[in-house]
């Protein structure tokens, strides 16, 4: 995760899906990683929860102040393009 932090530019993105977790460890980790990410600056996008079977993830990484926008999961692969210019 390091390395991938070190690469990121302005225009790479994040994104915390729902997971079979429901929080704890791998959770948390996911979050702390979109953090350091965001912070190299990455644009991170969480599902919402109406559209999550498991909220974990994305709720932890919200938590943490690590994304930038929260998005239905229907709606994250257009807005992924948009952000790309595609």
């Amino acid at each position: 995760m390091q390395g991938a932090v070190s690469a990121l530019t302005g225009s790479f993105a994040e994104i915390a899906e729902h997971g079979r977790s429901a929080g704890g460890d791998e959770a948390i980790a996911s979050a702390a990683g979109m953090a350091r990410m965001k912070s190299a600056g990455a644009y991170n996008i969480a599902q919402d929860e109406h559209t999550c079977v498991v909220l974990g993830m994305p709720r932890q990484a919200i938590a943490a102040g690590a994304v930038d926008e929260v998005l239905p999961l229907g709606h994250i692969h257009a807005r992924m393009l948009e952000r790309i210019g595609a």
